[in-house]
């Protein structure tokens, strides 16, 4: 069964409420469950184990707290936001740093020129923003990947706008330093 967007997700999200029904939820799940794990992903990468397990953990906190959901923004927006707040309940808990740049935000160049082979090679984006700091790989995939706004992105995040701001334009212009490095890899090693 497919979602008919918004009437059948009302009326599964009520059915979840009212009557506890576990199949109603099983087809929000199916049907929201590709848009989530892609989303955990990007915020795991590389990690793909860490983000199945944070993809799960989000839909078993989504139907724990679904009395919580009210409604403001999309439903996906509100399954993005249970799913970033697990993932920094992991950052918490582990203390990993997912990126390479240091504590000013620079990249390191060593640890990226390592990487710069493989991203001029097919120019894979996905492989450039493992080396962004968690919350600039978040509001980058956010507004390109799903199409959400700047301010929607505040929203999901419960971030201040300027702070999304920021980190998507840190985000760009470290990646776009990315891909300059490996150009400039691939122009010394002469392969094109």
């Amino acid at each position: 069964m497919l979602l008919n967007k918004l009437n059948n997700e009302s009326e599964l999200i009520a059915k979840v409420l009212i009557n506890n029904d576990q199949q109603a939820f099983t087809h929000i799940v199916e049907f929201y469950q590709q848009a989530v794990r892609q989303y955990c992903r990007r915020l795991c990468a590389p990690d793909i184990s860490l983000a199945d397990d944070i993809a799960q953990e989000t839909f078993w906190q989504a139907y724990r707290k679904l009395k919580l959901y009210s409604a403001k923004g999309t439903f996906q927006g509100w399954l993005f936001r249970i799913a970033y707040f697990q993932f920094l309940q992991y950052l918490r808990k582990y203390k990993k740093a997912h990126s390479l740049t240091d504590d000013d935000g620079n990249i390191d160049d060593i640890a990226v020129l390592g990487h710069a082979q493989r991203v001029s090679n097919n120019r894979d984006i996905e492989a450039a923003m493992t080396h962004l700091k968690a919350n600039e790989r978040i509001c980058l995939t956010l507004q390109f990947s799903f199409g959400y706004s700047q301010t929607e992105i505040s929203d999901i995040l419960k971030m201040p706008l300027g702070s999304v701001k920021s980190h998507s334009k840190r985000g760009k212009d470290k990646l776009s330093e990315i891909f300059q490095m490996a150009e400039q890899q691939v122009n010394i090693n002469g392969v094109a």
